[in-house]
């Protein structure tokens, strides 16, 4: 029997230290100087909310389980409103079995659900240990998590026999008439200006404001390329490569006004870079910009290389959904799946990046 009663709370501000070092239960490869950060980052430096949504269960004054939320804010057709992406869910070992994080869960819906501009939660880094059990709390699969995949076997050979290229200067060419930049430097008024233009306004989609890029690709920078291409001073294409591990690259995001000039990026800075491997997810994008990375050299899960590379297992095929969405209502019937006439469950209604995913 426990000497104090269990109970449930929001997360106050005196309780930072303690779930600092409660953190590491799980960011185990932090210590205690580089959680802080992590945490100040994902939490408090959160432009779209003032107070972070993160929900503990304390015994006394003990943290014995916690369970967290980063809030991102959405639009389409200019309605704007905020979702709430799962994050960090600990329990403590002791304290497992008992149904805790069930409590926290439901205490966390029921206190989004008082936060009128909370209008969905979004997942889309569940695996198959979580996505039963969301699916069985009221999570809706949104699609397959379906990837291309950009191979150079040429560019891994060159890197194990030459070091990368110097990105703290701007790496400058020339294709066709055209400039290519590859940099370090985060452009962020010039790229949010240009994925507002290149994403369908009907989509689902994060807002992509200055907040958002200010927030989200600082965290460790150095693990950051980006490129453009400009025609007449004006950006014509973009694309963000974040490091995987030394073993490849995830292409965050792109946009493009110029397939072409698309195309020219993904040549020149999978050289300049040495990517042996670049690999992106493609669930919402549309047949016409699949099209377009096949034509930059992606190859999905049709192609007859890629599955001889799976059956040697040096890749998988992730049968997982693309998404799991769950309106924050009480109304459970089909209209709480719909924002401004748009159906969340469809994948086709989203415009969704690596990017989003936390």
């Amino acid at each position: 029997m426990h000497m104090f009663d269990t109970h449930i709370c929001r997360y106050d501000s005196d309780l930072k230290d303690q779930l600092v070092e409660f953190l590491g239960f799980k960011w185990n490869d932090l210590n205690i100087n580089e959680r802080r950060e992590r945490f100040e980052w994902t939490y408090e430096n959160n432009p779209y909310t003032k107070t972070p949504f993160i929900y503990i269960a304390l015994q006394g004054e003990r943290i014995i389980a916690q369970r967290s939320f980063v809030i991102q804010k959405f639009i389409c057709n200019n309605d704007e409103f905020l979702v709430g992406v799962p994050a960090d869910a600990i329990v403590h070992p002791d304290f497992r079995r008992q149904g805790l994080f069930s409590k926290l869960t439901d205490y966390a819906f029921n206190d989004m659900v008082s936060n009128s501009n909370i209008r969905l939660l979004l997942s889309l880094s569940s695996n198959e240990a979580s996505t039963p059990g969301n699916i069985k709390y009221g999570f809706v699969p949104v699609g397959k998590r379906e990837y291309m995949h950009f191979f150079s076997p040429i560019n891994g050979l060159k890197k194990k026999l030459q070091p990368d290229e110097n990105l703290d200067n701007i790496i400058v060419s020339q294709k066709n008439g055209v400039t290519i930049e590859i940099t370090r430097e985060l452009r962020i008024r010039q790229i949010s200006n240009f994925m507002r233009r290149f994403v369908e306004k009907d989509k689902i989609h994060n807002v992509r404001d200055n907040d958002f890029y200010a927030w989200q690709f600082t965290d460790n920078p150095n693990e950051y390329i980006y490129a453009y291409s400009k025609e007449d001073n004006g950006i014509t294409s973009y694309l963000s490569l974040r490091k995987s591990g030394n073993k490849y690259y995830l292409l965050m995001e792109y946009g493009y006004l110029d397939p072409t000039h698309f195309k020219y990026l993904i040549e020149e800075t999978s050289k300049r870079v040495l990517a042996s491997r670049i690999t992106v997810p493609v669930f919402t994008r549309s047949q016409k910009e699949i099209l377009e990375l096949k034509r930059s050299g992606f190859i999905d899960s049709n192609n007859k290389g890629l599955q001889l590379i799976r059956a040697l297992k040096f890749t998988s095929r992730n049968k997982l959904p693309g998404a799991l969405v769950k309106p924050i209502s009480v109304d459970s019937n089909d209209n709480a799946y719909f924002i401004d006439g748009v159906d969340i469950r469809l994948d086709k209604n989203w415009s969704l990046f690596q990017s989003d995913v936390w």
